[in-house]
């Protein structure tokens, strides 16, 4: 009887601490996306319609360990830190080739911009494949893109740029642990201004030709 009355004990115990858990709230998920106007200047190019030089975006290669739905903070060398409760709306990569196609078509003031994989149909004059060494805030709060990336003419197939860029932006430091929303939403409005100047950067080289 005693040992009956025990487990009876245990599990009321245990359909009590569920009834806890189910009535504690968590935290909601916070999303973000970059954004395509951050800190952007058009560049001169001799055209003023949209219909001027047609351009291939990616492929974008972007690490594994950041083409993941938290956002990534590295607080050492060797350490990350990811967000929880503060991610991606999408997939990084996706975000990346898309807004970087929108801020190139804004930079060279034309419509013909396509992200990879186009049609065959699609017309393009150059294609700029892009491989991400870095793209992430430090402990800091800054945020750093750093790229290897090619301009490539569309027709003959021949590398016509070959640069790599090193961008940063700074972001208030963080004050908690963890980091605040609003401390979030500072680390991805960074991580849009280097996104603009690294298209920046392949609009003028584009404009030279």
């Amino acid at each position: 009887m005693e040992h009956l009355l025990h487990r009876v004990a245990v599990a009321a115990l245990g359909l009590g601490l569920v009834g806890l858990m189910g009535c504690a709230k968590s935290e909601p998920t916070r999303f973000y996306v970059l954004d395509p106007g951050a800190g952007l200047e058009a560049v001169e190019t001799g055209t003023s319609t949209r219909q001027g030089v047609a351009i291939g975006v990616g492929p974008v290669e972007i690490p594994q360990y950041l083409d993941r739905p938290q956002i990534v903070t590295r607080t050492s060398a060797n350490s990350l830190e990811l967000g929880e409760f503060d991610q991606w709306a999408g997939r990084l990569s996706e975000d990346f080739s898309r807004v970087l196609a929108e801020q190139l078509s804004e930079a060279l003031a034309t419509d013909n911009v396509s992200v990879f994989p186009w049609r065959g149909s699609a017309r393009v004059d150059y294609q700029i494949t892009v491989k991400v060494l870095a793209f992430e805030a430090d402990a800091g709060g800054s945020s750093a893109l750093d790229a290897r990336w090619e301009i490539t003419d569309a027709k003959t197939k021949q590398p016509l740029v070959s640069a790599r860029s090193r961008l940063r932006q700074g972001a208030p430091p963080a004050t908690e642990k963890p980091r605040t929303p609003e401390e979030y939403q500072a680390i991805v409005a960074s991580m849009s201004h280097n996104l603009a100047a690294l298209a920046r950067d392949m609009a003028e080289r584009i404009a030279a030709f």
